[in-house]
Order: C-alpha cells, then sequence, then structure tokens
C-alpha cells in the first residue's frame, strides 16, 4: 500500500513539472511578461523599470534628508555669518530631497497598474502617461542624490 501511494506521489509531481515545463509562455500572475508581447506591456516595464530604479533610492534619500537637518540643526547652534551659504545649499538640497520623495509617494499612490484595461487606446495613453511621470520622478530623486553626494563626499 505504501509503495502505490509513493509511486502516486512521484507520478503527480512529475506530472506537475512536466505542465508547467510544456506551456513555456505560462501566464505570470504579478503582472509582469518574461518578453514584451506588445507596445501595452513595453510600456508597463518601462514605468515598472523607472519604479524601480526610483524605489530602490528611497532609503539613500531618507539617509540624506536625515544627515542634512542634523547639518542644519548643527549649524543652527553655531554663532558667526559665514554660515549662511552653506546653510542655503542645505537648505536647497532638503527641499529638493523632500520633494524627490513627496514625488515619489504621490505617484506611487496615484498609480493604478489596472486603468483602462477595457479600452486598448486609453491604456496606451495612460501608460505613455506614466512613463513621463515615473521618468521624471526618477530624474527628482537622482538629482537630489548627486547633489548630496556633492555636499557630502564620502571619506
Amino acid at each position: 500500500m505504501k509503495r502505490i501511494f509513493l509511486v502516486a506521489a512521484i507520478l503527480s509531481g512529475l506530472a506537475a513539472c512536466n505542465n508547467a515545463a510544456d506551456d513555456g509562455a505560462a501566464e505570470r500572475k504579478d503582472g509582469y511578461s518574461a518578453q514584451p508581447a506588445s507596445v501595452e506591456d513595453s510600456l508597463f516595464q518601462q514605468v515598472m523599470d523607472g519604479h524601480d530604479v526610483a524605489m530602490g533610492k528611497m532609503g539613500k534619500v531618507k539617509g540624506y534628508e536625515d544627515r542634512v537637518a542634523k547639518a542644519l540643526d548643527s549649524l543652527d547652534k553655531v554663532k558667526g555669518t559665514g554660515n549662511d551659504a552653506v546653510k542655503a545649499q542645505y537648505k536647497e538640497l532638503q527641499q529638493d530631497l523632500k520633494q524627490a520623495a513627496s514625488g515619489m509617494d504621490t505617484w506611487m499612490e496615484e498609480f493604478n497598474p489596472d486603468s483602462s484595461k477595457d479600452s486598448k487606446d486609453a491604456r496606451l495613453k495612460y501608460l505613455q502617461s506614466e512613463v513621463d511621470k515615473v521618468t521624471k520622478v526618477k530624474q527628482d530623486i537622482l538629482s537630489s542624490l548627486e547633489k548630496a553626494d556633492l555636499l557630502f563626499p564620502k571619506n
């Protein structure tokens, strides 16, 4: 009896593996396609690629926001007029970092991956506008980090 169950389990396992292997284009459930099959897929992939780059930098943005706040706090405690130019640079950077983080948060809240699924033309327009938006968000993040890297050089 144990042998029958063992053989049945092995055959079931092999059958399951063969089904997945036979269907090379198995439908993915995560919204991504392995290879873009249409303009829609390609645009969606561009949106997700932009998101992934920008989101990957958010930890660094938050870290620099903390460093700028500490630097400004330290400069506020030091008396003297020589700090005004430095404080202005830090405040500008602080604003850029906040704006970049806020832009990412806003874009993520407003993005709807299922928008206009019933109308291909409307969906293509929506995805193209999202490519433009996420590209701007990504550029804002990378630009603010570039400025931060200049003000906080690595030792």
